[in-house]
């Protein structure tokens, strides 16, 4: 009788010998990181496409057409705010109906910018001092082909990746009693598309 319990005990035991079953260890706690949202710090080059059109002189002559340009600039993130400085150049032609100066050929820019950091989306405001220079074939004696003024806009980036964003601006320019062979002043508004390369 002893034997036979004996024996029994040891049947049962036996899967505690060889292991029996033992709980799974716990599974690591899995933790999504979220992507660091991107920063507008840095320097950036870039071109642009414009349409402009706009008025000059007295009798209010209409002046249309397009420019192409370059520019670059810094950026300061800080939080939500970011400030910037860009300068830029543009050239082309905004012909000038009614007059015997052909048109504006160029604007040069040196301003600052102040914008709202929505991640990948900055929309900005921006202002500063602008040069434009005239064309004109045959130029009278004393003539100054260049005013100087002021110009102030609105504008949206977007950042493709970290080394690549593209934005849209619209700019209103005024230079008061800098050309007078054609009155007054010179007003000028500029509708741009660019893309830009960070570092």
């Amino acid at each position: 009788m002893r034997f036979t319990l004996a024996a029994l005990s040891l049947v049962l035991a036996a899967p505690a010998f060889a292991g029996g079953y033992v709980d799974p260890p716990p599974q690591p706690t899995v933790v999504n990181v979220p992507d660091s949202a991107p920063t507008w710090d840095g320097w950036y080059v870039g071109i642009s496409g414009s349409y402009g059109d706009g008025t000059s002189g007295v009798g209010a002559l209409p002046m249309e057409g397009n420019f192409y340009g370059v520019f670059g600039g810094y950026r300061l993130d800080i939080g939500n705010v970011v400030l910037g400085v860009e300068w830029s150049y543009d050239h082309g032609f905004l012909e000038l109906n009614g007059s015997s100066i052909r048109g504006l050929e160029s604007i040069a820019r040196s301003g600052a910018q102040i914008g709202y950091d929505a991640g990948a989306f900055l929309p900005y405001a921006s202002f500063g001092m602008a040069m434009a220079r005239l064309e004109e074939p045959t130029p009278p004696p004393g003539f100054d082909s260049t005013g100087l003024g002021y110009y102030y806009g609105l504008g949206v980036d977007y950042m493709v990746t970290d080394a690549i964003m593209i934005g849209a601006e619209f700019m209103q320019h005024q230079f008061d009693n800098d050309f007078p062979v054609v009155g007054q002043s010179v007003e000028v508004n500029t509708f741009s598309l660019n893309a830009a390369f960070r570092f």
